[in-house]
């Protein structure tokens, strides 16, 4: 999403300097307890996370807004359920979201470093979120974007938004809506669930690609160590090349 950003700059006058001289902004940071805990839960909302590991484990947060008003209606909470932390993004009036609209706009972008051994679900709504080092990861993208490196095993859907992965064990993709999936060095087998409108690529799979089912998208493989198979193809496309192991598509039904 972010990628767009540029040209909406230029296209609203005076959204630049507001972008780079944020007349309202505050920290929102965390300190975070992690004893006992397994898993982190993050939804971003409409906000930017980048999530990697580190020793100094912590949450830092710049919100900016174009008003203090909306500034105040940014917040970054935690709370414990069980073994599990949930770290929150929210507005709290949830009157609109983060972003540029006319000459108001509001945003939380925030630096979240966890150790390398807790497991982490990321829920990721309109905004982006980059996650770099921790071992096993289970996402959800909406409409935004998200990256993913380092990662042992990879549990993925997507909507709308846009994903690209590199470096990864092993690949659990249940779902693509209209959004894209981009995969690159993955060293285990890549399963993926559902295509629908939306386009997946993998390149570099060190196992088996296996695909249930493919509906107006495509899926595109190549330089895949085991074999191809996919169940159902509807309008959608298989294009693969320098597959090593056996090729099982079917016709168009």
């Amino acid at each position: 999403m972010w990628k767009a950003l540029p040209l909406l700059l230029l296209a609203l006058p005076g959204l630049a300097g507001a972008a780079e001289n944020c007349k309202f902004q505050a920290a929102r940071n965390l300190s975070l307890n992690m004893a006992g805990v397994r898993t982190v839960v993050v939804r971003t909302g409409p906000y930017d996370f980048h999530i990697k590991t580190g020793s100094a484990v912590r949450a830092d947060g710049r919100a900016c807004a174009s008003s203090q008003e909306g500034l105040d209606r940014i917040q970054l909470s935690q709370r414990r359920e069980g073994d599990r932390l949930i770290i929150s993004a929210e507005d709290e009036r949830n009157s609109w979201s983060g972003g540029w609209f006319g000459r108001n706009y509001s945003y939380l972008d925030v630096d979240l470093t966890l150790p390398k051994t807790v497991a982490l679900e990321v829920s990721v709504g309109s905004g982006d979120a980059d996650v770099a080092g921790l071992a096993n990861v289970v996402a959800h993208v909406g409409s935004g974007d998200l990256t993913v490196s380092g990662a042992e095993s990879l549990d993925v859907d997507v909507g709308s938004g846009d994903i690209k992965v590199e470096d990864i064990g092993k690949l659990e993709l249940g779902a693509v809506g209209s959004g894209d999936f981009e995969g690159t060095n993955i060293r285990g087998d890549a399963r993926i669930g559902t295509i629908g409108s939306g386009d997946v690529s993998l390149r570099k799979v060190g196992g088996n690609v296996q695909a249930r089912t493919i509906g107006s998208g495509d899926l595109n493989v190549a330089a895949v160590g085991g074999g191809l198979q996919v169940s159902h193809v509807g309008s959608g496309s298989v294009d693969h090349r320098d597959v090593k192991g056996r090729i099982d598509i079917p016709s168009e039904d």
